[in-house]
């Protein structure tokens, strides 16, 4: 499964903007309108500072439509929807190297989250003896809905959201 989130490097070089340009972007209110509704803070303590922004990968390639007509698409969407791309509901678990590479993480960030998401003292558990450690979907879809930069920034201008069939109609 190809990753569905890209860090601010591969962004700056797509839209040619600096990276100042889009962490500011990021801090002010305006991120939605400028066509990223879909950031994600991942550093592993946020409270911090530190920012490890990831944009959700089809609302930069909508972005960057030759035309221009696409950049927007996914604004409205419900976060539920995206999540559900990044981590797709359909899987119970995910091997560490996958999460890695999903989240566009590194192996010792991974191992920084887990007490986020595990709870203090706990890890992921291998499904096979020796096999690699495996990382149940809902504690990394909840991890992505607390790090969504909304959310982290208690914005009062949370996306419209759109039932299933809009949602749908809409990504057509």
């Amino acid at each position: 499964m190809p990753p569905s989130l890209v860090k601010v490097d591969v962004v700056s070089a797509l839209l040619g903007w600096q990276v100042k340009k889009l962490y500011s972007l990021v801090n002010e209110s305006s991120t939605k309108d400028r066509g990223f509704a879909w950031v994600f803070n991942l550093a592993c303590d946020p409270q911090t500072g530190r920012q490890e922004l990831r944009w959700w990968w089809p609302e930069i390639q909508a972005r960057i439509s030759p035309d221009g007509k696409e950049n927007g698409r996914y604004a409205f969407f419900q976060l539920e929807w995206v999540i559900n791309r990044i981590v797709p509901a359909n899987r119970p678990q995910y091997p560490a190297g996958e999460v890695d590479r999903l989240l566009q993480i590194r192996p010792q960030t991974r191992l920084s989250l887990h007490a986020e998401w595990f709870g203090p003292g706990e890890t992921a558990r291998c499904a096979v003896p020796g096999g690699p450690p495996m990382y149940p979907r809902n504690p990394l879809a909840e991890f992505l809905e607390r790090r969504w930069i909304q959310n982290l920034k208690k914005s009062v201008n949370q996306p419209k959201i759109l039932s299933t069939s809009e949602t749908y109609a809409h990504a057509q």
